[in-house]
């Protein structure tokens, strides 16, 4: 765990709060960030928004080293792992529209509106 807690702009999608929150923890972001969207929706708007924009502006910036932990990967290793992510997302909409074109779906679907 680190001894500081920062914000991650550079990895956040907001203000980088949620990804310093996950680094400051040792958890995935997204595990962080679910959390927060979570939190918004079962009756803590308010006051997950007013805390979130209040370490934005309050939490300092990672250090340079720190904030570039992740983006020290080669840009071919980068690109060739944005390829993979979009060959497997591919397949699974080409097995989506399989699955909608199917006779199945059309049966499934004539049962759900009875």
């Amino acid at each position: 765990m680190n001894n500081k807690l920062y914000r991650i702009p550079d990895e956040g999608m907001i203000g980088g709060v949620c990804a310093g929150i996950a680094r400051y923890f040792g958890l995935p972001v997204l595990l962080v960030r679910t959390m927060a969207v979570l939190a918004l929706f079962f009756g803590f708007f308010f006051i997950t928004t007013i805390v979130y924009f209040v370490m934005v502006f309050v939490l300092d910036s990672a250090p340079g080293e720190e904030a570039s932990l992740h983006s020290r990967v080669p840009a071919r290793v980068r690109i060739k792992q944005v390829e993979q992510d979009l060959a497997a997302s591919e397949q699974r909409l080409r097995e989506l529209e399989r699955y909608l074109t199917s006779e199945t779906f059309q049966v499934e679907s004539r049962f759900r509106h009875l």
